[in-house]
């Protein structure tokens, strides 16, 4: 629809890979908007790039059914493609939709377990271990730029602000680190997230955390 006049630019068909049970309603997961480009994934699995403007142009399609690829997004000259597990990412070119490569990472069985995936520039991080997180380049999936690991095991990870990873675990410790280079900006335990920080935020060189703990 154009903003200023309420038309109709175009429209295709599209189903969304959604598990039964659940509602598609105001999810994002399938559908990204990048740089002037519309990346979707449709129930079929089928991975497709369009200019959002004429979104019934599909300019490269992409299908791999033994991933059973879930969630999709995109950054710089990158589309990724998640399955829902978080645990396999592939990685291809925005512009003609070469695939570059993959990684993988470990994550708990558990659904409400989940570590989030911080897609970057140059990087996208995620849990290799129940106590570590690594960040692989996206130009080249399967190298590992860095390595990190606390003391307990990973309750989250997030982004405090555009360029910083921070890493939490259920002991309460929360360290922030570069996401381009890992190096290390701080470690801490915040005592009032003792069952793990969820997400934050870093405004004016003050980290403000959003967790869990145990009532007495």
């Amino acid at each position: 629809m154009g903003l200023l006049t309420g038309r109709r630019l175009w429209s295709r068909p599209f189903v969304p890979p959604c598990p039964p049970g659940s509602d598609p309603v105001a999810s994002d997961v399938w559908l990204w908007v990048h740089d002037g480009h519309l990346i979707s994934l449709d129930a079929s699995g089928r991975l497709e790039v369009a200019r959002s403007f004429d979104g019934a142009d599909i300019l490269w399609s992409r299908s791999m059914p033994k991933r059973q690829w879930h969630i999709v997004r995109a950054r710089g000259p990158y589309v990724i493609a998640a399955d829902n597990g978080l645990q396999q990412v592939d990685v291809f070119r925005l512009a003609d939709g070469q695939q570059i490569g993959q990684c993988r990472f470990s994550q708990p069985e558990a659904a409400a377990d989940r570590i989030n995936l911080l897609l970057f520039d140059d990087v996208i991080c995620g849990p290799v271990s129940n106590t570590e997180v690594a960040a692989f380049e996206l130009a080249a999936p399967g190298t590992e730029r860095w390595r990190a690991a606390l003391n307990g095991r990973l309750s989250q990870i997030f982004k405090p602000a555009p360029d910083l990873t921070a890493i939490a675990d259920y002991a309460g410790q929360v360290e922030i680190r570069e996401s381009s280079t890992g190096k290390s900006r701080g470690r801490f335990t915040a005592s009032d997230c003792e069952e793990g920080a969820v997400d934050g935020a870093l405004i004016d060189g003050v980290l403000y955390l959003i967790g869990y703990f145990e009532r007495p």
